[in-house]
């Protein structure tokens, strides 16, 4: 799982140093209004929607490690191609090549909760998964720091590059370094059996029919899980809070705040560099706590930290260090988000399709990646004030409050807890 973390974090160090930076390219480079910057953006991740539950639903089928691998692989190709277009000022090709690089990823990243199910039980899960978000975020930190430089002296089209050459290089580490997970192993068995003559012993059972099912009925089966759907709504709304560290924050302080990009990519590493320190503590503090009322809290946290902002923009005293503070804030409300969104439905999930139970996740949180821009720019292009800006972008914490409250009444405590 070390070395797995290890070029998780190498790859989103290079996506980091570019991907907070599109909307203010857009907006600032292109020249294009916030409203139709964010409806643009809003077209690749709708890959976030439509993917994650095919990529699952092939991780259960084919194996983590191969469709990690091979997604991550088209990833790579997909910020060449953004490269170019940024480059020949192309503005179709670099929304292709953003469609195609966010496809790619969302195809890939339920294998690696998957695969990081697979290697864990019990509190160690929670844990194994804290540990590839420090791994992810220690690289956000890096690359958000490295890209708000590296535009200071660096054109758009230079950076992608450099984003890609990296990207390539955490594809490269993991066909290297990681190996097949047990359920991996236990796919190539039963596919050695699946060969013998008939009167030959048959496989496992679940593992067999996974083989066997089609991949649309195997999608459909998720439908079945309430509990899980009501994850997913959540999530969604959550999802929407957590993305506007890389929409509406890095925006609203360069063109509202009037920062800098090496100052906006301060502000992104802090966010980052707290993820790294107090996820895993965290994570086994809140070991044998309820998870939703853990998720619920963190919404709240999140409104109160936008309405922050809001207010800094309003009253501007020392606008940097209230900025800062609120980013803390608003980052702890991410770590708990995060542990319940990772834990809980990977804990509602059988052996056999966590990959689909993780695509699943994944899913919603691409409805929130869509969302996510759209709303940040119908606030900041249209709100009056920053405070109306910033309420309107804290509103989706109240479904996600309402509905996890909602599930902690509804599952076992064993399910709960972690």
């Amino acid at each position: 799982m070390k070395l797995l973390a290890l070029g998780w974090g190498v790859r989103w160090f290079g996506l980091s140093t570019y991907a907070p930076f599109v909307l203010i390219y857009l907006n600032s480079t292109v020249g294009l209004p916030y409203w139709l910057a964010g409806a643009l953006l809003a077209l690749p991740n709708f890959a976030g929607v439509l993917f994650p539950l095919l990529g699952g639903g092939l991780a259960d089928r084919f194996g983590r490690r191969r469709v990690l691998v091979t997604s991550f692989a088209f990833e790579s190709l997909g910020l060449a191609t953004l490269a170019v277009g940024a480059f020949a000022g192309a503005l179709g090709v670099v929304v292709g090549a953003l469609v195609l690089t966010r496809a790619s990823g969302t195809v890939g990243n339920p294998s690696v909760t998957a695969y990081v199910t697979d290697l864990t039980d019990g509190g160690r899960r929670a844990e194994g998964q804290a540990w590839m978000r420090t791994a992810l975020n220690a690289g956000f930190t890096v690359g958000t720091l490295a890209g708000g430089a590296a535009l200071s002296v660096l054109s758009f089209w230079q950076l992608a590059s450099l984003t890609t050459v990296v990207t390539a290089v955490g594809v490269v580490l993991t066909v290297a370094l990681v190996p097949p997970s047990p359920y991996d192993r236990s796919l190539t068995t039963v596919r050695r059996r699946l060969l013998l003559p008939p009167d030959a012993a048959p496989p496992r059972q679940g593992t067999d029919r996974r083989l066997r099912e089609t991949l649309a009925a195997s999608l459909r089966a998720l439908y079945d899980d309430r509990a899980l759907l009501i994850i997913w709504a959540a999530t969604c709304a959550t999802w929407t809070l957590n993305q506007q560290i890389s929409y509406a924050v890095p925006a609203y302080a360069h063109t509202g705040l009037g920062l800098s990009y090496l100052i906006v990519g301060l502000a992104l590493a802090v966010n980052t560099i707290v993820v790294v320190a107090a996820q895993v503590p965290l994570t086994r503090w809140l070991s044998g706590r309820s998870m939703t009322v853990a998720g619920a809290v963190g919404a709240a946290v999140y409104a109160l930290a936008f309405v922050g902002i809001g207010l800094d923009g309003i009253f501007r005293q020392e606008i940097l260090l209230v900025l800062l503070g609120l980013v803390v804030l608003l980052t702890l409300g991410e770590c708990l988000i995060f542990y319940a969104a990772s834990t809980l439905s990977m804990n509602l999930a059988p052996g056999d399709r966590r990959g689909a139970y993780s695509g699943a996740m994944q899913m919603s949180a691409g409805v929130g990646t869509v969302l996510a821009p759209l709303l940040a720019g119908l606030a900041l292009g249209g709100a009056p004030t920053p405070l109306t800006a910033w309420s309107l972008l804290a509103l989706p914490a109240m479904p996600a409050i309402v509905l996890l409250l909602y599930l902690r009444r509804t599952v076992p405590a064993d399910i709960d807890q972690c």
